[in-house]
């Protein structure tokens, strides 16, 4: 990867090309640049194709210059604009055309995390991770700054309803900003999985749980100290047995059981005397949202502010997302693909209904499905 430095250039001046932009992390990128109005061009191989329209259009809607994903986007910029640098993910292999025009141009060439660490420093930045839960996390932190009139930006993994509901894919947003983007909040998912929460540096920094992932528990643990260390402000963690070694000098939360009820829609519960109502079910659900009201806490936010927008809160995109009823049978579509994750949705499953139950289980990675 390159050494290219993002802060040397103004943002407007800048021109990034992501390669396999239709993906989740890339698209949130590519959208993020182009919200912040840099010249933004993409290429992806399941465009060539023919697929993925939904987001090639919404891409388009925002500016990205869509491109074949072969080799040619040098040329994307006009008479004499050189490319300031090339965005890829672990999946975009050196043998895509890309990636070869790129090292024979000298254009250089940054992995997305190298490019979300330039925003998390140059940002207020509120950083979520954890084995489970942090799309949803992290979309209650952006629902609830928002709700509470704070006008926060977000990266994350999943696709959040509400920004869907207004023609957005959903994985990113990037407000205007009169005071420049140090007194902008950033809600990011910081992603152990691949190792990249290792390199960000947040204001506030959230652990949620520790459990089997891509990795095994001690490699995460390992990058949860660093990424502890790395924190500018105030480090989160839940008050999860596996994850103690971090409580020290952090701010802890946890769940009170008595005061949480139980539906199979939903849930209510009590914070020093306020009450919630949070419309998307299961129990993992409530502890989700009481890590994203700790952190929106130390934002500055009171509990107060923070009712009506969890009460209204849309959820993301495949996380207990009902597809349809037929007959009476609900068909629910969930992200769940390690351990915990699958016993928080068929948890939630039961509670949902007293007759049968089938589950099929699709593999999502070699280390989640082990």
């Amino acid at each position: 990867m390159s050494s290219f430095d993002p802060s040397g250039k103004d943002v407007e001046k800048t021109w990034f090309h992501f390669a396999g932009v239709a993906g989740s992390g890339m698209s949130a990128l590519a959208q993020f640049h182009a919200f912040s109005g840099g010249f933004t061009t993409g290429s992806d191989r399941s465009f060539d194709d023919g697929g993925r329209p939904d987001i090639r259009k919404k891409l388009e809607g925002l500016g990205v210059v869509i491109v074949p994903q072969d080799g040619s986007f040098t040329a994307a910029g006009g008479s004499g604009r050189i490319c300031d640098a090339v965005i890829v993910s672990t999946a975009v292999e050196d043998r895509v055309p890309d990636i070869r025009a790129a090292k024979k141009a000298g254009v250089p060439i940054l992995h997305r995390s190298e490019l979300l660490a330039h925003y998390v420093k140059t940002h207020k930045t509120i950083a979520i991770t954890g084995t489970s839960g942090k799309s949803t996390t992290s979309a209650m932190v952006y629902s609830i700054l928002r709700g509470s009139g704070r006008n926060p930006a977000l990266l994350t993994g999943g696709a959040v309803s509400e920004l869907i509901e207004e023609g957005l894919i959903g994985n990113a947003f990037a407000p205007c900003s009169e005071g420049g983007t140090n007194d902008t909040l950033l809600v990011i998912e910081a992603d152990e999985s691949d190792g990249s929460v290792v390199r960000y540096h947040p204001w506030l920094a959230v652990v949620l749980n520790l459990g089997l992932d891509h990795k095994k528990p001690e490699e995460i643990m390992a990058m949860f100290r660093t990424f502890k260390k790395n924190t500018t402000g105030k480090f989160l963690v839940s008050d999860q047995s596996a994850l103690q070694e971090l409580t020290d000098s952090a701010v802890v939360f946890g769940l009170v059981n008595g005061s949480v009820k139980l539906t199979p829609n939903g849930s209510s519960f009590e914070i020093d005397g306020i009450k919630f109502n949070l419309p998307v079910p299961g129990k993992h659900n409530v502890e989700n949202a009481l890590a994203a009201i700790t952190a929106c806490r130390e934002a500055g936010v009171e509990l107060v502010e923070m009712v009506t927008p969890l009460k209204f809160f849309r959820g993301v995109q495949r996380r207990f997302q009902l597809v349809g009823q037929v007959d009476g049978i609900e068909v629910i579509d969930d992200f769940a693909h390690n351990p915990d994750k699958i016993e928080a949705a068929l948890a939630t499953a039961r509670g949902r209904t007293g007759g049968r139950l089938l589950a099929v289980f699709q593999p999502h990675g070699f280390g989640p499905t082990r």
